[in-house]
């Protein structure tokens, strides 16, 4: 739980950081985020990301950041993507879709 908490707080001071300074990342930076849940490769259970299409990553994250998807790392998720713009949501989901 202490690990969970300890990444969380990371994951968000990262987004913050990156929507008060006012620029979009790329897309491998945006990724880094995700890498210690969801692996480098996309592919780390239970959430594997790896082989889903960019469309339905958007739907997903566009959910998250509206607080109208997800289980139980819903909070989680919506906290890290409620402050990305569309395009690093695109930029995203984009690069997920080619791992």
């Amino acid at each position: 739980m202490k690990r969970i908490l300890i990444v969380s707080s990371f994951c968000m001071a990262l987004v913050f950081g990156l929507a008060a300074a006012g620029f979009s990342a790329d897309d491998a930076t945006l990724y880094k985020r995700c890498i210690s849940c969801h692996g480098a490769d996309g592919a780390k259970p239970p959430h594997v990301l790896k082989g889903q299409k960019s469309a339905d990553l958007m739907t997903k994250m566009k959910g998250y950041a509206a607080g109208t998807y997800g289980g139980s790392q819903k909070a989680l998720m919506t906290n890290l993507m409620k402050p990305l713009s569309p395009e690093d949501m695109q930029a995203l989901a984009d690069y997920i879709a080619k791992l």
